[in-house]
């Protein structure tokens, strides 16, 4: 049983990353599969995501909601590490 259950927690991280080149996969993952596979599960549900940036990608490129709002968090003087952006229930997430 306990195979099934990595298994299927394996599934749900991979889910939740998009985007993401294999090394940033293989980075992400860990981080993400320390938490217990029904959070994460709501996560998907809720149609979350984590979606790292690309080489030279600002979040505003990567987040319609900060380019609707004109928020250029990429102008900061310290930019954040990772960003969360919500537009009322899903999540734009850029790690």
């Amino acid at each position: 049983m306990s195979s099934f259950v990595s298994s299927r927690h394996s599934d749900v991280v991979s889910m939740l990353i998009v985007g993401a080149s294999k090394t940033a996969r293989d980075a992400i993952a860990p981080h993400l599969g320390a938490y217990p596979t029904a959070p994460l599960e709501r996560l998907v549900e809720n149609r979350c995501c984590v979606r790292p940036l690309r080489v030279r990608e600002g979040y505003r490129d990567a987040s319609k909601a900060l380019q609707r709002l004109g928020v250029d968090v990429d102008a900061w003087p310290v930019p954040p590490a990772g960003l969360f952006v919500s537009k009322s229930a899903p999540f734009i997430c850029a790690l």
